[in-house]
């Protein structure tokens, strides 16, 4: 399932006057009291779910993105408590997907990723670096960063097919740590000579270049939404039990 901006996790609470006109206030609050603690347990519930679906089928750190959001605030009773899980990050960027939504769409739902007239995508490798923290960098967008032109290496340059393959930047190389890419200037040619050190000019991969991919489609959010919408009657139906035994026992 393609991810929605929020999941909702409501109750919705309905009185008839004529049948409790009766009975006390108490009576009332108790009712919604009941279903806004419901709200607030499931809803947290819920974004611990999708964090350890998401932990367990992703590497790296996509499952923080997970949040969520009560209305009332927990000590507060509404007639209509409501929860949301979302992904805390904006949905578009530059009027593109933000890097978050379309790692959550790429690793939970099926389809294919293609140029939209029909271009090469361009795939950052890790020498490309990092745009920011919404989206990678585009082809261009490096060669402006770096002030380096890349090269297009074809699969028939490579013994294949004649169909593109790789982007790539020359006389360079690139830093141990982070593995971006580092162009070789005067200047660090003249500090590694003082240290009695030579670098390695290299030609390095920036961009691969496809014409599709599909989606790894890893796990299903699905589940952890069914599970508390189960879980959210059953949860009620608890507390409101709770909520009377306490008062029966005063």
């Amino acid at each position: 399932m393609a991810v929605a901006d929020r999941v909702d996790v409501g109750l919705d609470i309905d009185f008839d006057p004529v049948s409790i006109a009766g009975s006390e206030d108490a009576v009332v609050r108790k009712v919604l009291l009941a279903a806004s603690r419901a709200v607030q347990r499931v809803t947290r519930n819920l974004e611990l779910d999708l964090e350890a679906v998401t932990r367990a089928a992703v590497p790296g750190k996509l499952w923080r993105a997970w949040t969520s959001e009560i209305a009332p605030k927990p000590g507060l009773i509404a007639r209509e408590p409501t929860g949301w899980v979302r992904l805390n990050s904006r949905r578009q960027i530059d009027g593109m997907a933000s890097r978050t939504y379309g790692a959550m769409d790429f690793f939970s739902s099926p389809g294919t990723l293609r140029g939209r007239r029909g271009q090469y995508l361009a795939i950052p490798t890790k020498a490309a670096g990092s745009r920011g923290r919404y989206r990678n960098l585009t082809p261009s967008e490096w060669e402006r960063m770096t002030g380096k032109e890349l090269r297009l290496v074809t699969s028939q340059e490579r013994g294949g097919a004649g169909r593109a393959g790789l982007l790539v930047a020359d006389e360079g190389t690139t830093n141990a740590r982070t593995g971006a890419f580092r162009p070789i200037t005067r200047g660090r040619t003249a500090a590694d000579l003082k240290r009695g050190y030579q670098r390695g000019v290299q030609t390095v991969v920036i961009f691969v270049l496809v014409r599709q991919v599909q989606f790894a489609d890893t796990f299903s959010t699905e589940p952890s939404l069914r599970r508390a919408e189960q879980a959210l009657a059953a949860e009620f139906a608890q507390l409101l039990a709770t909520l009377e035994g306490n008062d029966g026992g005063q």
